[in-house]
């Protein structure tokens, strides 16, 4: 918390968001609204050092995504204010397409996981409002990780290190 805090605290110095508030304080007003909330309800969530919490109900076994992957998720979006879903299904697509609670999250929990991911607006859809979505609406998404779909160039390189690594192990018997 206190590295989030220093970190965010010398950050926001350097920020000129000429509207008067200061969008890395709302950030950290909108993490402790969560984390408030995540210790009434008697739940652990993984604090990701940028405000995502997830609070994982299954941890998978699979690598987490990288940028240039395509990920399958099958989720369900509900407003944190009122719970009401706004968006629920599956979806493949890159990862870079989706917002970046959502990128940070896939690119921390590993394949075959299944969590609850509490996304502060800053990492949403900020202060935009999106469809039935409000301006700065923390966001939390049941979601379900099924799949990430290595590129062409990962799988290569899997292959060489793979045959490297097995060249080293019969040499040294």
């Amino acid at each position: 918390g206190f590295v989030v805090l220093a970190v965010s605290l010398g950050l926001s110095s350097c920020l000129d968001s000429g509207s008067g508030s200061d969008p890395l304080l709302q950030l950290l007003q909108d993490v402790e609204t969560i984390d408030s909330y995540l210790a009434s309800q008697g739940k652990t969530a993984v604090e990701d050092v940028n405000g995502i919490r997830m609070v994982i109900t299954e941890l998978g076994t699979g690598l987490p995504a990288v940028l240039t992957n395509k990920v399958d998720v099958d989720h369900v979006g509900r407003l944190f204010t009122t719970g009401a879903i706004f968006d629920q299904g599956n979806t493949a697509s890159l990862i870079t397409n989706y917002i970046q609670g959502w990128q940070i999250a896939l690119s921390t929990l590993p394949v075959g996981s299944k969590a609850t991911v509490y996304i502060p607006p800053y990492w949403g859809y900020g202060d935009s409002p999106v469809g039935t979505i409000p301006a700065n609406s923390i966001l939390v998404f049941d979601i379900v990780f099924n799949e990430v779909v290595a590129t062409s160039a990962e799988l290569q390189r899997l292959g060489a290190d793979t045959v490297a690594i097995d060249n080293y192990l019969t040499s040294k018997s």
